[in-house]
């Protein structure tokens, strides 16, 4: 049995009803929604969790967790609230289970926003957890009641009236394979290590607060979200990477690779190196990251991912200008026999965010959406096998904007957002930046840093006038503090952006793979000068921890950014490729039907350019220049310059 995420469910023979090639417990029903007098027919399906270990057995076999999933149809749009385009409504479900809870507000106003008409149809199943009530490990739930609304704004209490049988499947449920750290803990692995935390129900808004701007992926269907139909226990990390980029390249007739050949190359020991299978690890940010920029560059993909970002407006806005996102969560469980905590993360796609304003017009929250692929194995309840299908699960969850997963008990902390890894393809650049400068910076206390930063590539820049990197970045960052005695080199950027703020005053920022004292690190740094005074803060993308924070001395420290719209300046570098044979190809941009120089040199914080040949651009402004030496040398960085 595979995959960071195994779900196998067991049905009930008579209840099993045969779809698409998959026994679901399902039920359709004709039932009138309590609150709003409407009448709609919904797909309904209840399942209790069996938590599985690592080893073939459980953790929790016959848990109190229970799941709710649903699905809409065009048939379900008078139950919702419509405003424009946008149809809105919050569910409530309550549920009655035999020997557990009674009259158990299992899911509070859940929002569900649909963009438009087709949506309903179209749009992705919402599935949520929920606590049955029943003391673990005792009661295997073959039925409950429940109730169901769809409301116009979110309920202060729970919503009364008949309930309506169903019956439970049982979904066995093994999850994980993100590692990292969070508030200097560790965390690897998955969930089998463990058995569950006490099951709790899914809170959705408060009352007063509204879900507005629901912003989604470019899928049309929930079926065309690709499956990586083998997967590892443990392999969260390289099915999501896998999705993201059949997702950003799906519009790209040349690339063909499945998603499932992008999986298992993305795994293997020259990528992402994945530690997977039973007890294994999984992989860590700095393995995603080195992985899947060498299967960027190797295919010639134009994708730039960044990690760790918590700026939920600025996720949106990346999903609206097409960009695709992986949600990083933590999970920790504690023994209450042994008392050990047991810390696993988990990464996943997302396929929608929406934002929750409360009632005094702040944002309160977000509900983010994601999508699991998960083996599916249906058996009858003597263990004979029905059917095996693989499918992608949609999952549904609220974090506030402290980035904690709403749930009834605010200070229960067993689930934790970790961060966003934002993947983008390079868009078309209209300038050039260059950012550069050096010398010595002091901190608050007085502490002595070097830092020398010069970068430069091709960019797009917004209506606001913020740039953003369009393209590979030539050049690095090195800097040291001579108290901690810290070593920073930075030489791969994946992220350069910032704002010109006229008279020379500028602030800037970017993220790139490096080292720290020789340990591989990812690496953000931030970049400022307004009123003469230079700062700089560089810092551990994934924990946030500060390597240095300082302000440039006066007269032996100064930064320079300069913007230049791309054909009226000097060429910059969009691409050096190093070709199988040991060639490096230089693609460079500039003023169309130009000869340039092509120069080169090892060393870009003290650089001594060398003139190694010429390169002309053609009429659209590139020019292709291929360097034979570049075996004899460890590193070369280039540039083009007029005689």
């Amino acid at each position: 049995m595979k995959n960071q995420f195994t779900e196998i469910t067991l049905l009930r023979r008579l209840m099993a009803k045969v779809r698409g090639g998959a026994a679901q417990c399902t039920i359709w029903l004709l039932l009138l929604l309590i609150g709003n007098g409407r009448m709609s027919a919904i797909d309904i399906s209840f399942h209790q969790l069996d938590w599985l270990d690592n080893n073939g057995g459980f953790t929790s076999e016959k848990s109190d967790w229970g799941k709710v999933t649903l699905r809409f149809s065009s048939a379900d749009t008078n139950l919702f609230t419509q405003t424009g385009n946008s149809f809105v409504g919050y569910v409530n479900i309550v549920t009655t289970v035999p020997g557990g809870s009674t009259n158990n507000w299992a899911v509070m106003n859940a929002p569900v926003v649909f963009n438009n008409l087709s949506e309903f149809d179209n749009g992705y199943p919402k599935t949520l957890r929920f606590d049955l009530g029943v003391p673990r490990g005792s009661n295997r739930v073959a039925s409950l009641h429940y109730r169901v609304t769809i409301d116009d704004i979110p309920l202060g209490v729970a919503p009364f009236g008949p309930m309506t049988l169903s019956g439970v499947g049982i979904s066995r449920v093994l999850y994980g394979g993100f590692s990292g750290v969070m508030d200097g803990i560790i965390f690897s692995g998955n969930s089998g290590q463990t058995a569950p935390a006490p099951a709790f129900n899914a809170v959705g808004a408060f009352p007063g607060e509204s879900a507005i701007n629901k912003v989604a992926i470019g899928y049309t269907n929930f079926s065309d979200i690709p499956v990586v139909t083998n997967q590892d226990l443990n392999g969260c990390v390289p099915a999501s990477a896998a999705q993201s980029i059949k997702y950003l390249t799906r519009n790209n007739p040349a690339f063909t690779n499945t998603v499932q050949n992008i999986y298992d190359t993305l795994k293997g020991s020259n990528y992402m190196n994945s530690s997977l299978g039973t007890n294994g690890t999984g992989t860590g940010s700095v393995a995603y990251k080195q992985g899947k920029d060498k299967y960027v560059s190797t295919n010639g993909l134009g994708i730039t991912t960044i990690v760790a970002v918590t700026n939920f407006i600025k996720v949106a806005n990346a999903i609206s200008n097409g960009a695709d996102v992986e949600i990083a969560f933590r999970y920790s469980v504690t023994n209450s026999a042994s008392g050990k905590t047991n810390y696993s993360g988990h990464l996943a796609m997302v396929t929608s965010i929406t934002t929750l304003i409360g009632s005094n017009g702040i944002v309160s929250g977000y509900e983010v959406e994601w999508v699991d692929g998960e083996p599916v194995e249906f058996v009858d309840e003597e263990g004979n096998t029905i059917s095996n299908s693989f499918e992608n699960i949609s999952h549904s969850t609220i974090v506030d904007t402290n980035g904690v997963i709403r749930n009834p008990d605010t200070n229960y902390a067993s689930q934790r957002f970790v961060g966003f890894y934002v993947e983008t393809t390079n868009s078309a650049p209209d300038l050039s930046y260059n950012l550069n400068g050096a010398g010595k910076y002091l901190a608050s206390a007085g502490q002595a840093s070097i830092v020398r930063l010069a970068l430069n590539g091709s960019a797009s820049q917004d209506t606001a006038g913020n740039f953003s990197s369009s393209g590979p970045t030539a050049g690095g960052l090195t800097a040291f503090d001579f108290l901690t005695r810290t070593e920073i080199e930075v030489l791969s950027f994946s992220l350069v952006e910032g704002s010109s703020l006229g008279g020379g005053n500028f602030t800037a920022e970017g993220q790139g793979l490096g080292t720290v004292n020789g340990v591989p690190t990812i690496i953000n740094f931030e970049a400022s000068k307004a009123g003469g005074v230079v700062k700089v803060k560089i810092s551990d993308a994934e924990t946030g921890a500060i390597f240095l924070n300082g302000t440039g001395e006066p007269g032996r420290a100064d930064m320079q950014l300069t913007i230049t719209p791309i054909g009226s300046g000097p060429p910059i570098i969009q691409s050096v490729t190093t070709l199988s044979n040991g060639t490096v190809q230089v693609m460079a941009s500039g003023v169309p039907n130009t000869s340039y120089l092509v120069q080169a040199t090892t060393n870009m914080i003290n650089p001594s350019w060398a003139t190694i040949g010429t390169a002309t651009t053609v009429p659209n402004g590139l020019a292709l220049f291929s360097d034979l030496q570049a075996t004899n040398f460890p590193t070369r960085f280039y540039r083009l310059w007029l005689p």
